[in-house]
């Protein structure tokens, strides 16, 4: 699912996206919780890692080129986050909009 149809999604609805992972932080005040946004071609959407799941998956979302998530839609307000419950490294294939043309 890209991020921007995510964000037409229910609250609670399970989802798997793809994209660059950025901006990730563990704030002191946040109790070991994990915050980013996910990067893609249509929009973005907010992460957040459990303090187990920031355990399990770190190093696969800070080395990896591209990642593959599974989580849940949670809405809060305007704010449209993805409560991450594991991480793979993105190894699918290049969407049409980013393969190289032909001459």
């Amino acid at each position: 699912m890209t991020a921007a149809a995510a964000r037409d999604q229910a609250d609670h609805t399970r989802m798997r996206v793809g994209g660059l992972a950025k901006y990730l932080q563990r704030p002191p005040t946040a109790h070991g919780v994990a915050l980013g946004a996910l990067k893609e071609e249509t929009a973005m959407i907010n992460l957040v890692f459990s303090p187990p799941v920031w355990e399990s998956y770190h190093r696969t979302v800070l080395q990896a080129p591209a990642v593959l998530l599974d989580g849940h839609l949670e809405r809060s307000y305007e704010a449209v986050n993805l409560l991450v419950h594991h991480a793979q490294i993105f190894t699918g294939p290049i969407g049409p909009s980013h393969r190289r043309r032909g001459r």
